[in-house]
């Protein structure tokens, strides 16, 4: 396909056999390894015999004001070069284990999540995770005492050791991919992300790290979603742990917890749609469905899409905006974190502005400040994202970043901030409003509630916390102009958006 696409080096987007075995956790994957992993978009192409899309336009992108654009990018680069370097990794299980004591909550600047991913990656994340209680530890039931040895096991230091070479994405400065080998072992592989480490080691208790580099390539190669495989990899072993499974229906499979010797094979069977790993296939959902009625609790989902790696119990955004999304379950939506970062107070009239401490039992209250702010966060992820902008440069902070600014230089337009939040909020009612048509009940979207609390955890720095995710819900759902009781649009904000062909007479 290369060789056909002419003299410049094309892009291809493809699909894997877990994608061409219709895998509903499949995904689409593009330079041998950056995956759109999520909502199994692997499956769409494969039923279509759609193997891969080659891409190798010749014509330069423009921008209306090209000059404005160079002097917004020079600005923007000089403004977020972190200006002094973090020693090593460690420094961050030392700041998490100070961060969980501390009697209060304080607004972290993104500023420092680019000092971090441009030296380690999302892996650097991984010692402040645990130690605040951000990473999950068996099926979202555990906690890093059920697995002492984690900060060594997944030291980002030791990735890092690995790391060949800087991976970057188109035009980025801070490169937080990489390139990395384990020698005759593995040659050559992307480094695993935070989100596949976490789902393959303290999710599943699995100490044997470099086991995690041959499934994070397994799972590249057959374009497979980490997060969701991880998460029905720990399913399962819960279903053996309680005894819904057994030795003889998976096969031989030992799925004790932190058998690494097995993980791959099931991983294996998964991508193949063949022997006990067929039943997992399709997610945790379908898995669950499929076994007994109480096999649900145990499959961590929403809406069948399995969560990414950060836990609503230490910051209940992060399940808010996983249950009120158009598309459910993502780590990528929102967070009460992702807000503060932003800092859109800076650039938009009328949205809240954080205090800088604040207690942190007031993370679980349905305030009215909470709610604005996660709509408001809502309205600007869709912007960017029909930007087509990075999330991790977005969370260095709308003013040192210059989005909106960026978006004019380019499009010619004058538009205010406020203007493009407008926008955001049309795509966001829009996507519920199709779901809305699709029959989707909004409120069947909500996390397993092992998330808010429904038991709380025993140990571990989120014990006993807890909180009314469905009061949240309705909250969000009327201050963004939707019905409060169903979260269906209702037909003044639909006039409102200039979305009167929504509105049924």
């Amino acid at each position: 396909m290369q060789a056909c696409a002419g003299k410049k080096r094309p892009a291809v987007a493809c699909i894997g056999p877990a994608g061409e075995n219709l895998s509903l956790i499949s995904g689409i994957v593009n330079d041998r390894g950056r995956l759109a992993a999520r909502s199994g978009l692997g499956a769409v192409m494969g039923s279509k015999k759609l193997k891969a899309v080659v891409l190798a336009g010749s014509k330069p992108i423009r921008a209306v004001h090209p000059l404005k654009m160079t002097a917004l990018s020079l600005s923007c680069r000089a403004k977020v070069l972190l200006p002094f370097r973090f020693p090593n990794a460690k420094v961050f299980v030392w700041v998490g284990k100070l961060v969980n004591k501390l009697p209060f909550g304080f607004t972290f600047d993104g500023l420092l999540l680019d000092g971090i991913l441009a030296r380690w990656g999302t892996p650097g994340l991984m010692g402040y995770g645990v130690e605040t209680g951000d990473t999950p530890f068996k099926n979202w039931a555990g906690s890093y005492k059920d697995m002492p040895a984690i900060n060594k096991v997944t030291d980002a230091e030791k990735v890092l050791a690995n790391e060949e070479r800087k991976y970057h994405c188109y035009s980025c400065p801070l490169g937080c991919g990489g390139i990395v080998s384990l020698g005759e072992k593995l040659p050559e592989s992307h480094k695993p992300e935070y989100e596949t480490i976490a789902g393959f080691s303290p999710l599943l208790l699995n100490n044997d790290m470099e086991l995690v580099y041959h499934i994070n390539e397994t799972l590249n190669r057959a374009g497979m979603d980490t997060i969701s495989a991880g998460n029905t990899v720990a399913f399962a072993m819960e279903c053996y742990e309680r005894g819904w499974i057994t030795q003889e229906t998976t096969g031989g499979l030992d799925l004790t917890w932190g058998n690494s010797s097995v993980i791959l094979e099931l991983v294996q069977q998964m991508v193949e749609r063949r022997g006990f790993g067929a039943w997992l296939t399709d997610g945790s959902r379908v898995a669950a469905r499929k076994l007994r009625p109480e096999a649900i609790d145990a499959a961590v989902q929403a809406g069948g899409q399995e969560i990414g790696f950060h836990d609503p119990r230490l910051d209940p955004g992060m399940g808010l905006h996983a249950s009120v999304e158009p598309t459910p379950g993502r780590h990528t939506t929102g967070s009460l974190q992702y807000y503060e970062m932003y800092h859109l107070w800076k650039k938009v009239k009328g949205v809240p502005s954080p205090s800088f401490f604040y207690g942190k039992g007031s993370k679980f209250e349905a305030s009215p400040e909470r709610i604005q702010s996660a709509v408001a966060n809502s309205d600007f992820q869709q912007f960017y994202n029909a930007t087509g902008a990075c999330m991790f440069g977005m969370l260095i902070g709308a003013d040192r970043v210059p989005i909106f600014e960026w978006m004019n230089a380019a499009t010619g337009w004058d538009m205010t901030p406020n203007d493009y939040m407008q926008i955001g909020r049309r795509i966001q009612t829009l996507r519920q409003n199709f779901n809305i048509r699709e029959g989707i009940r909004p409120m069947d979207l909500k996390v397993n509630k092992r998330l808010f609390g429904q038991p709380p955890l025993q140990a571990g720095p989120n014990a006993g916390k807890k909180f009314d995710l469905e009061e949240m819900m309705h909250a969000y759902w009327r201050e963004m102009g939707w019905d409060e009781a169903s979260g269906a649009p209702t037909p003044q904000t639909l006039r409102e958006l200039e979305l009167s062909d929504w509105v049924k007479e």
